[in-house]
């Protein structure tokens, strides 16, 4: 006899008809006996006793046509059934058909193992489990034993080609959570949560949301995802829930859209398709100097005092004055001899001084001859190699801009945490490149690419997304070995700058007779 798909919650009304006078049985039954295929069902195991069990072993039944896994149990509970009370033990599985057609779930195996409890001779122990004849084996009532449950019959429909992408569901709802949805300058994170709820499913097999999430000027770092389950209904209803959590982060001022999301599926109710929609949302996003002002504007407490370190002094003001003047005269003499140096070699050249040279032909550096032919455009701006110098808005001696460099991997090194070196970075950026202060990561990285440091620009880009990851994302970042790979970087300011930018291979002046 096979049973067709029945709701979980009549397990006590099969019982009370068919096993009312057995000591122990087992009943299986499935949520709803019509599907599509895809569509996760609850498929429950429930073994009656009217004694307490040591173990039970259950081997769920195996159909190549369905998917099959396990949520919980065995879960203990007390029951009455038929005016008697018995120990309900249950096993739940989410069954998700593959195949459409009429199906036949074989019966559930189950391996009974009761407990053998103490009593006076001659009377029946309280609670014992009462074996039928035919069940009990040679060495009495408290040897292991074998049940089955009955099959269970279901009818699975084929999807509809129609419905893409295919999610057949009985309910579904999306709901969005905004930690904020006005921030004071760029950069500042707003936490955005969004929960699907359904039934038909469980939460790990619901689809994610970060495909879909995909805001212009605004980077979104996943935070985390939670899943979980639930019986809804009357017992009868696999709920499932998935919340995915995510940071986001302006690029720019002003306001920023973040696009409705749009989640369609297949309603198994009505046999229809339906859309779950979140709204589109407005990021009112201040200028950068809007959270400044702000600070500046509040009064001092009356009650403020101010406590003088003398380790703050001499490590915020002595040593820095200390350094900067050093600086200032190792500067000084690098200048010098450098320019020695390269009056040394246009006189062994013989060859007129850069800003004498009208042709245009060549330009004389302190490494040697490179050609460098000067275009200019209508406006009478210069143009090509020539104008990738001056890109960061303010032309500097190539000498202050690597004693700035230098500068910032002392302060890089210093720095104890990923925000301040991200703002040593944009404060560089803005001093020495001729940036503005929202201006990315990236465009920094470009601007140390440019001549006259010529550094790595793939490289910069590597660590400045793992920097922006850490600060924003959440994501774990040493940064010891970060800094590390960051002075090497920049430590490379200038090598071979001519052969890397601008200059065509075998192009030059040609080789002087001895």
């Amino acid at each position: 006899m096979v049973k067709r798909g029945c709701s979980a919650a009549v397990l006590l009304a099969l019982a009370t008809l068919a096993h009312a006078e057995m000591a122990v049985w087992a009943e299986a039954a499935l949520s709803h006996d019509r599907a599509y295929v895809q569509e996760t069902l609850l498929y429950t195991v429930g073994i009656f006793s009217v004694g307490n069990l040591r173990r039970l072993t259950l081997t769920p039944p195996q159909h190549p046509g369905v998917a099959l896994e396990k949520l919980d149990g065995p879960r203990t509970r007390a029951e009455e059934v038929g005016g008697k009370r018995y120990i309900l033990s249950e096993f739940r599985y989410a069954l998700t058909p593959l195949v459409a057609g009429s199906l036949t779930l074989e019966p559930a195996a189950i391996r009974v193992e009761p407990r053998a409890e103490a009593s006076p001779p001659g009377a029946a122990p309280r609670g014992a489990l009462m074996i039928p004849p035919g069940l009990a084996s040679k060495g009495g009532d408290e040897e292991p034993f074998n049940i089955t449950t009955e099959g269970v019959y279901l009818v699975v429909f084929p999807p509809f080609r129609e419905a893409h992408p295919w999610l057949p569901l009985r309910s579904l709802t999306l709901t969005a959570h905004w930690s904020a949805t006005q921030v004071s300058q760029a950069g500042e994170p707003v936490r955005l949560t969004l929960e699907i709820t359904a039934a038909g499913s469980i939460g790990s097999r619901l689809p994610s949301l970060e495909s879909h999430l995909r805001p212009a000027d605004i980077s979104v770092y996943p935070v985390a995802v939670d899943t979980d389950w639930a019986i809804g209904g009357q017992g009868d209803e696999l709920r499932g829930r998935r919340i995915e959590s995510y940071t986001l982060v302006p690029r720019r001022e002003g306001r920023l859209s973040v696009p409705a999301l749009r989640v369609p599926w297949w309603d198994a109710v009505g046999n229809q398709r339906a859309v779950a929609e979140v709204p589109a949302q407005t990021l009112r996003v201040g200028p950068a100097q809007g959270q400044a002002d702000a600070l500046e504007a509040q009064p001092m407490p009356a009650n403020a005092v101010a406590r003088v370190s003398w380790r703050r002094v001499l490590r915020h003001v002595v040593l820095p004055v200390a350094g900067s003047l050093a600086l200032v005269l190792f500067a000084g003499w690098w200048i010098m001899t450098q320019r020695a140096v390269a009056d040394a070699r246009r006189r062994a050249l013989r060859l007129p001084r850069e800003g004498s040279l009208k042709t245009g032909l060549s330009r004389v550096t302190r490494n040697g001859v490179w050609p460098v032919p000067e275009k200019r455009s209508v406006s009478g701006q210069p143009t090509g190699a020539t104008a990738r110098l001056s890109s960061g808005g303010r032309r500097m001696h190539p000498a202050r801009r690597r004693i700035a460099l230098w500068w910032l991997r002392v302060r890089v090194f210093w720095a104890r945490d990923p925000s301040a070196i991200d703002r040593l970075l944009r404060r560089y950026g803005a001093r020495h490149l001729g940036l503005s202060a929202n201006v990315s990561l990236r465009r920094i990285a470009q601007g140390l690419a440019e001549p006259p440091l010529c550094l790595d620009d793939k490289r910069l880009v590597g660590l400045f997304h793992r920097l922006e990851a850490a600060i924003y994302g959440r994501r774990r970042l040493a940064l010891a070995p970060w800094k590390h790979d960051l002075a090497r970087c920049l430590a490379c300011a200038g090598a071979d700058c001519g052969g890397r930018r601008g200059q065509a291979p075998g192009s030059g002046l040609p080789a002087l007779n001895p």
